[in-house]
């Protein structure tokens, strides 16, 4: 199963985002949702958009000017925001403040060196996108241990 990221972004910075996905390209185990990409021609953008969102395991907010002026990133925004779903701002424009569902998270400044703050992105996204250990060999230990502890009591008992 893999790590579902998904990028909000104005179309005006594709090139950003097509950074953001070389950045990530590499690793099998995350899927990025674009919708410039990720949508073919003929689906229904907003239900296609609105499905990625609620399906996400990480919401990437690309702010810029471009973006500010953008009601889609907007209620994108908003959206992951009602599913509480975890953000993570990169700003692409110096004194460009976030709107308000994203203003008081710490974001990455891609600003100053993109190369660095999409690398940054990219750890960060491996890092969440570590899979948990599996469970279900300690279960089935456990499991066993009950049943022998069972039979172990059950034998003691009917000696006696």
């Amino acid at each position: 199963m893999s790590y579902v990221v998904f990028i909000s972004y104005s179309t005006q910075d594709m090139e950003r985002v097509e950074e953001v996905q070389r950045a990530l390209r590499d690793s099998q185990q995350v899927e990025v949702f674009v919708a410039e990409h990720s949508v073919r021609p003929g689906e229904h953008l907003v239900e296609k958009i609105m499905q990625a969102i609620k399906r996400c395991d990480l919401f990437v907010l690309l702010w810029s000017k471009n973006s500010e002026q953008s009601q889609w990133v907007i209620q994108e925004l908003g959206a992951a925001a009602a599913a509480d779903k975890p953000i993570i701002p990169i700003v692409l424009d110096k004194g460009v403040p976030l709107p308000g569902f994203a203003a008081d998270l710490k974001y990455i400044p891609a600003y100053e060196n993109p190369l660095t703050a999409f690398e940054s992105l990219k750890s960060e996204i491996l890092q969440r996108a570590k899979p948990l250990p599996d469970a279900t060999g300690l279960v089935l230990l456990g499991i066993l241990l009950i049943m022998l502890l069972a039979i172990y009591q059950n034998g003691s008992t009917s000696t006696a």
